[in-house]
């Protein structure tokens, strides 16, 4: 009986140890051109705590989206899921609510929610006019003002930057339009009216008949 609840015991150990093996990835810059969004949000707050351990420890992070970089969203308040401790991703509240972030992840099958994946720096902190990686991680992002940081960023992204960093312009709902859309349509406009004005112009201009 010992010996098979030892066993019991070294299976749910190696299960755990195994459920979060994954490599440093690379830090926050590297790994945008791979991910599918590439935002900055404001953490707003919890939901679906785990309410079986001595303090409740939240599953989801809910965000609200104040740019988006790269790819497309669903809408401007997001979802994200986090570990339940037998998971290899960061917990929920890792995001401290009322903070702003640079983060980045990649679509998720249907129905299921985006993860806040840990194998990598996906995430990253703004302070004050500052963003930083982990001072105790190698190859992480080095202390940097705001617009530095962007000017970085979109050097990665190059041809992949949204024409727009504006979230209302990146939903991923079919009416996502960039600056570039618009002005498309805006000069199709101008030239659909002024060939009407042309026409009516020169039907105006012809000569009746029998004068």
């Amino acid at each position: 009986m010992k010996i098979l609840s030892l066993f019991f015991v070294l299976s749910l150990w190696t299960f755990s140890a195994n459920a979060c093996t994954c490599d440093w990835s690379r830090n926050f810059l590297e790994l945008c051109t791979e991910s599918d969004v590439v935002l900055k949000f404001k953490a707003q707050g919890y939901e679906d705590y785990d309410k079986t351990g001595i303090a409740d420890k939240p599953f989801t992070l809910v965000v609200e989206i104040l740019e988006v970089y790269k790819g497309q969203i669903p809408s401007l308040e997001m979802r994200f899921e986090g570990d339940n401790g037998m998971l290899c991703r960061k917990y929920a509240d890792h995001f401290k609510i009322g903070r702003e972030y640079f983060f980045q992840y990649n679509y998720p099958e249907t129905d299921k929610l985006p993860i806040l994946d840990i194998c990598g720096e996906f995430d990253l902190l703004i302070t004050g006019e500052n963003v930083q990686g982990s001072e105790w991680q190698d190859n992480s992002t080095p202390k940097m003002t705001l617009d530095e940081f962007e000017d970085e960023l979109e050097t990665e992204l190059a041809d992949l930057l949204n024409p727009s960093y504006r979230p209302l312009s990146n939903f991923n709902d079919g009416t996502a339009r960039g600056y570039s859309d618009f002005l498309l349509f805006f000069l199709f406009g101008v030239f659909a009216l002024l060939l009407f004005l042309f026409v009516r112009v020169l039907v105006r201009s012809r000569p009746t008949a029998g004068a």
